[in-house]
């Protein structure tokens, strides 16, 4: 269980991206009886509770349901419950690619081994280089420099070092462009340091998969053999690891599926606003199923940071909102 704090109104999450769906659960508990003897409808209907959504889980759960022998491959339509609010209902799926560059060395004492190659100082210079990439505007693309780290003492040079990236577009051959751009900087080091031994090694997951390595904690990578010699003459080792693929994709607007998610919106007094995300829906749009994004309800703020927040403001209508959509895209069956 996740315990949040509870400030006035609103309950704050735990740090870390440790992020619950709000009122999911309540969503997907009752509509275990949608199809069933409660409330039986002509489409049958399957509910599942996914993993892997958030960071480097890559879409891993609902990659295995659309997956080659997954239980949903031949569905009619998708229908994700993720974060809050009543208005947004996510028809375009945002395709992203996520890497992890890796750099190691011999390491050594800060004053004994001083010179020898410094595996943070190289991958801050191309986090640098990366910062700098120039980024299209229409379709808008994105490269985050997300997560860093390495070394073990502050009096040692250190023997490894990483950095995770995250790049975002809808356009994925935009994106197969800034990919071109990222594997280009790491080609660059050969250049700008050339004393060094540099390696490219690179790992592309399906992305269909049914599991996917990408889905492992991150782990500081085994610290490589090194010849006998002195340290100084030793160079880099560098690794650039794809950690996360998750196509892009769509849904017509006009198609029976988003219709009924707009009419439901409406039921509940609020206007639609038809929207461009990254959700479990990316996988179905990418094969052709008619797939949408909806809120829970609540209300939220903050997201992805220490500091997010949830405060359930009208809640309810968020579960009734979602099942209504379900029912008028799957139709009631006659008595």
């Amino acid at each position: 269980l996740l315990h949040g704090q509870r400030h006035a109104h609103r309950v704050g999450l735990p740090p870390l991206h440790a992020r619950f769906d709000r009122l999911a659960v309540n969503d997907f508990l009752v509509a275990r009886g949608l199809g069933r003897e409660w409330v039986p409808t002509r489409a049958p209907l399957i509910g599942v509770a996914t993993v892997g959504e958030e960071g480097i889980g890559d879409l891993r759960g609902v990659k295995h349901l659309f997956g080659d022998g997954g239980s949903c491959r031949d569905a009619a339509g998708f229908v994700s419950l993720d974060g809050a609010g009543l208005d947004r209902l996510v028809v375009q799926g945002l395709a992203s690619r996520r890497f992890r560059v890796r750099a190691s060395g011999p390491g050594g004492h800060s004053w004994v081994d001083f010179g020898a190659p410094n595996p943070i100082a190289a991958v801050s210079a191309l986090a640098g280089r990366l910062a700098a990439v120039p980024l299209a505007a229409d379709p808008k693309a994105t490269l985050t420099l997300a997560r860093t780290g390495g070394g073990t003492s502050v009096n040692a040079i250190p023997q490894e070092a990483w950095l995770e990236i995250d790049t975002r577009c809808a356009d994925e051959g935009v994106l197969a462009e800034l990919e071109a751009r990222l594997r280009a900087e790491v080609d660059r080091g050969r250049a700008d340091h050339p004393a060094l031994t540099w390696t490219l090694e690179t790992r592309r997951d399906p992305p269909r998969a049914a599991t996917s390595p990408a889905s492992a904690p991150v782990r500081p990578p085994p610290r490589p053999a090194h010849p006998p010699g002195p340290r100084r003459r030793l160079g880099l080792t560098w690794t650039l690891e794809t950690i996360g693929d998750r196509p892009g994709g769509s849904t017509d607007p006009d198609s029976a599926l988003v219709r009924a998610a707009v009419r439901a919106t409406h039921a509940v007094g609020r206007r639609p606003v038809l929207s461009l995300s990254s959700t479990d829906a990316n996988v179905p749009m990418k094969l052709g199923i008619p797939a949408l994004t909806m809120g829970c309800g609540g209300e939220a703020g903050l997201a992805h940071t220490t500091d997010e927040w949830y405060r359930n403001v009208r809640g309810p209508e968020g579960v009734v909102r979602a099942l209504y959509t379900v029912l008028l895209a799957a139709g009631l069956a006659e008595a």
